[in-house]
């Protein structure tokens, strides 16, 4: 995560990391990888680079969206187009061009 709060995508960076923290499991052991949290999906081929190819990706970021659709259709009318805006919280403030940074890399 504070690598995504940073904006930093260098696939050395990346890839180190990742080689550190997956060097205390045994994948054989394993068959797939949830990500979890929504930013994970920036590091999805990083990740599946670092391990087996034996090891599915689980992306859960689907069921969430599908989850926030289902509690928001009783609250839309059916004629609104519907907006979304999209806010981080900051210190000082609300800081929204990171978004646009990372719509980008999607």
């Amino acid at each position: 995560m504070e690598y995504a709060e940073r904006f930093i995508f260098d696939r050395k960076i990346i890839l180190d990391y990742l080689a550190d923290k997956f060097s205390l499991y045994n994948f054989a052991e394993y068959s797939a990888i949830v990500l979890g949290c929504t930013h994970f999906i920036y590091y999805r081929d990083f990740i599946k680079e670092s391990v087996l190819d034996c090891i599915d990706i689980v992306d859960g970021n689907y069921g969430t969206i599908k989850h926030l659709k289902n509690l928001m259709k009783d609250k839309l009318d059916q004629n609104d187009s519907g907006k979304v805006e999209f806010f981080q919280s900051a210190k000082n403030g609300v800081k929204s061009v990171r978004f646009d940074k990372y719509m980008n890399l999607l």
